[in-house]
């Protein structure tokens, strides 16, 4: 397993994509996640246990392919990350009732060096 760190600039609207799968005992497969609810938190722990005010629970949507799912995060939010910058946060995607499926992403906050 390999895990990718991507960087979010708190200045700026943030998209999130994320493709959701979920095993099949019966094919030996994964397939994609097809449920109805999905949603995503940001936090400053991988478990999620430490959630960023403002920055949790939005709810995501289907984009019209099977198990991709997307939210847009408004510069207003973004901006709780500021004072972040230069640390690891958490985004952390989870579908089902029970979390049945989740997928989190480390994102290092990087605030732009150049004049805004």
């Amino acid at each position: 397993m390999t895990v990718s760190r991507k960087t979010i600039n708190p200045y700026n609207a943030y998209l999130v994509r994320q493709e959701l799968t979920r095993y099949n005992a019966g094919t030996n497969a994964y397939i994609p996640w097809t449920g109805t609810t999905a949603s995503v938190t940001f936090a400053t722990d991988d478990q999620g246990a430490s959630p960023i005010a403002g920055l949790a629970n939005f709810a995501m949507t289907e984009s019209g392919v099977a198990g991709t799912y997307y939210a847009q995060i408004p510069t207003a939010s973004a901006n709780l990350l500021v004072p972040y910058d230069g640390d690891v946060v958490y985004q952390i995607v989870t579908a089902g009732q029970n979390a049945d499926a989740t997928v989190v992403t480390p994102l290092l906050v990087a605030i732009p060096r150049y004049a805004q």
